[in-house]
Formats: structure tokens, sequence, C-alpha cells
């Protein structure tokens, strides 16, 4: 099983993120996280005030979901 990456993670996203069981970290800001879960498939979280902040641009925002449902089948 793949070790969690939370250990590496800055403390401010540690307080965040933590909980987050993940092999690699690709990205993450206090808002969103972006990781290779144990079975190495890409998974994401928001948080509720990233999702009520976000997306300035609701058609990119589809378009990015979009192409990360891509990457994820391919």
């Amino acid at each position: 099983m793949a070790k969690r990456t939370s250990a590496r993670m800055p403390k401010d996203l540690e307080k965040v993120w933590g909980h987050i069981q993940a092999s690699h970290l690709i990205m993450a800001d206090p808002g969103f996280i972006v990781y290779l879960d144990d079975q190495l498939d890409i998974d994401w979280q928001t948080t509720p005030d990233w999702d009520e902040k976000n997306p300035a641009d609701p058609i990119r925002h589809r378009l990015l979901v979009n192409k990360v449902a891509e990457l994820e089948i391919g």
C-alpha cells in the first residue's frame, strides 16, 4: 500500500488536507487538492469555501472537469 504524502505537505495545507490518504500529491492549496489515491487513481477535493467562490467562469470550469475525467479514464 502507498504511503501518505500529507507528511510532506506544508503545515498550513496539513491542517486542511491531512485527512487525505494520498500516494502522491499532484497539487494543493488551502481550497483544493489533486492527488493520486492508494489505487493510483487521480482524485481531487475542494473545500466548501472554494466551491462557493469558484468558478468565476462556469464554462471554463466544466471544460476543466471534463479534461480531468478524460485523464482519469485514459
